[in-house]
């Protein structure tokens, strides 16, 4: 009984960390990797391109994105 209570906590435990670090981590990777490839290229439409996907995604974000916030 106390080792189906532990398991249970831990599994609890897991998923709340795993659900508050999906999004930041995610975010970071998104910008990281479009940042790398904007920068790698000396072209002004990728620029255009990077400015926009940031202004959409923050711009969502603050409206909501109908996931409980």
């Amino acid at each position: 009984m106390p080792t189906a209570l532990l398991l249970a906590i831990k599994a609890i435990f897991f998923q709340m960390v795993t659900a508050l670090l999906a999004k930041p981590v995610l975010e970071w990777m998104l910008f990281t990797t479009a940042e790398a490839i904007v920068e790698s290229t000396k072209t002004v439409q990728d620029d255009k391109w990077y400015a926009k996907l940031k202004d959409s995604y923050y711009a969502a974000e603050k409206e909501g994105d109908g996931y409980g916030e």
